[in-house]
């Protein structure tokens, strides 16, 4: 086989797994967004929930801790329905906070979901805050 040959392969080898590694890169940053908002939207209905309780006349610590209880068991349930663990989520977020940031921002729809469950969950927080 001539250089010029091998030197093609090479570089196509190479591109390949750039490539692949890419792909890879992209589908855990993806992943990354949608627990983040599985997680975002879990918390927001259990304020929701919370909110509709400390309204109501049926107002009790207890009721107000099972709902509180069933809100984490739903965070939980994502990080399971993911392979994770808010450890590992967390981690992950952290270390490619950057990346992570870049690839949203080139996915309006992303960005989007992202912008409308923050607003919800500060207008959740401020409701609770002044009901408190």
């Amino acid at each position: 086989m001539s250089r010029t040959f091998l030197k093609s392969l090479l570089l196509l080898l190479v591109l390949t797994v750039a490539a692949a590694a890419d792909a890879s890169a992209s589908a855990g940053f993806e992943r990354f967004v949608q627990v983040e908002a599985e997680l975002r939207a879990a918390t927001n209905e259990g304020m929701r929930q919370r909110l509709a309780l400390l309204g109501s006349a049926g107002y009790s610590a207890e009721a107000d801790e099972r709902l509180d209880a069933e809100t984490r068991a739903r965070v939980a349930a994502v990080y399971a329905a993911h392979g994770t663990t808010a450890a590992a989520h967390a981690s992950f977020g952290t270390r490619h906070a950057a990346e992570i940031e870049e690839w949203v921002a080139q996915r309006p729809e992303w960005r989007s979901r992202q912008q409308a469950l923050q607003s919800e969950f500060e207008s959740l927080s401020s409701q609770f805050s002044a009901a408190r």
